[in-house]
């Protein structure tokens, strides 16, 4: 019975001790791999109490879509959807790239419309000084409005037209948002009362890629983004729940309930080993919750039209230059209705043609092309072809009387990494370098007197 017990002893003393060297040894390195990281002590950095809101709530275990059916507008992200719901704590960092910014735009949520704003709309114009500028577009233009909004308003403020007004950038940008969203978009909340002194739109991307997936999908170059749209209208299933798009539904939402877990526990965790633990979880996590999306995109391929919505087909196939062609058209005439929309209400309105690395003469870093190009993106070609007919569209805009900044180069001479992903956005640098072209064009428009004095006249 001793010999037992003394055998148990020695095994408990030996397992305890091989923990102990096991846990030590994995402290050293999550030591080792977070100095590497971020060139810090763990110890040193402080961490999160980690007193986030439990995931096994009743709320958080809703099934909800991250965007929900909008009657005018196609679709917008659901109100109170929290920042962590489109950019979690992984995806932040790359769009800042390493720069801190003014803006607590990281913690924002989704206004009573659905936008990414700090203010629910209409936004109520403070005092007569303030100048409103609506920035409108699809995910770049939301993010631009984001992240660029401070550089927007330091480089307007250094002319004397600016120089005494309070400037407000209010954001009216949804990802996956392509003519004439935009358009309903600006119409929309003119008519519910909103005053802009300003509209910056911000398109090019969506117009092309998007409207020649929908055309891939024999929808109409007016509807919204197929992509986007589709699996929304999957939910409804033609007057049959769709089960496929719910379980995958669910496995996102259980996925993202994951993540959460884990970025609270990574972010509290005392121990550098169990820290580097979470992290490597949360990568992988992180990497199902991609595929999830992906899914439920891939989906939208194969839906049968819901005979609840009008979804207006494509009149007949298209060649790539074709489809080409019928998405600079229609872009055209948005374009166009945005300028004469504005000109009515005596708004300054710019177009502005946004860069993508699928076109461009930028001489990227190994490390940014490895970010920023994908050979297999879905947009690549549409954006290769279309983009070469810019400099035509560019001059029709104009000849149509629309203010239009080309801004597909701005990015050529830069040598800094300024893509954040694969498809078309930017990061913190890459987002106040459009800032400054944005506020060089807008200062140009005032120095042309292509403005009419009216509605300034208002704001002073």
């Amino acid at each position: 019975m001793n010999a037992q017990l003394k055998s148990y002893r020695t095994f408990a003393v030996q397992s305890l001790v091989v923990a102990i060297i096991t846990f030590l040894l994995l402290e050293g390195v999550g030591l080792f791999v977070y100095f590497l990281k971020h060139g810090s002590i763990y110890y040193t950095e402080e961490r999160g109490s980690g007193a986030t809101e439990s995931p096994a709530g009743g709320a958080e275990r809703s099934l909800e879509t991250r965007s929900i059916l909008h009657p005018y507008l196609g679709f917008v992200f659901r109100p109170s959807l929290p920042m962590s719901r489109v950019a979690d704590s992984e995806r932040i960092p790359e769009l800042l790239d390493g720069k801190a910014t003014e803006s607590s735009w990281t913690s924002l949520s989704t206004n009573n419309h659905g936008f990414f704003s700090a203010s629910d709309y209409p936004y109520v114009r403070k005092n007569q000084r303030e100048l409103i500028i609506g920035v409108f577009g699809g995910s770049v233009a939301q993010w631009f409005a984001l992240q660029g909004a401070e550089q927007l308003k330091n480089k307007l403020q250094q002319h004397p037209f600016f120089s005494d007004r309070d400037l407000t950038v209010v954001n009216y940008s949804q990802g996956g948002f392509k003519q004439p969203q935009q358009l309903q978009t600006l119409s929309y909340f003119m008519a519910v009362g909103q005053k802009f002194d300003i509209v910056v739109n911000i398109d090019g991307f969506n117009e092309v890629a998007l409207s020649h997936i929908n055309h891939q999908r024999d929808i109409d170059t007016s509807m919204p983004s197929a992509q986007h749209l589709l699996p929304l209208l999957g939910l409804m299933g033609g007057g049959e729940v769709e089960m496929e798009m719910i379980d995958n539904l669910h496995n996102l939402r259980m996925t993202e309930l994951k993540l959460k877990r884990f970025e609270r526990w990574e972010s509290s965790t005392r121990s550098a080993g169990l820290h580097l633990v979470m992290s490597v979880l949360h990568a992988r996590a992180r990497s199902e919750y991609a595929e999830n999306l992906r899914a439920i995109d891939s989906m939208g391929r194969s839906f049968k039209r819901t005979n609840l919505v009008l979804l207006a087909n494509l009149p007949k196939a298209l060649s790539m230059p074709e489809s080409i062609r019928e998405a600079m058209n229609f872009w055209l005439g948005a374009a166009v209705t945005m300028q004469e929309l504005c000109n009515a209400r005596d708004i300054l309105y710019l177009e502005v043609i946004q860069p993508n690395q699928y076109f461009s003469r930028k001489e990227f870093s190994e490390q940014e092309r490895e970010i920023a190009i994908n050979h297999e993106s879905p947009y690549r070609e549409a954006i290769e072809s279309g983009y070469q007919e810019l400099p035509d569209l560019v001059r029709r805009m104009r000849e149509e009387g629309v203010n239009v900044l080309s801004a597909v180069s701005v990015f050529d001479e830069i040598r800094e990494q300024t893509y954040s992903d694969s498809c078309c956005h930017y990061n913190q640098t890459g987002n106040e370098l459009l800032a400054d072209k944005v506020a060089e064009s807008i200062i140009a428009l005032v120095a042309e007197r292509r403005i009419l004095s009216t509605g300034y006249q208002g704001a002073r």
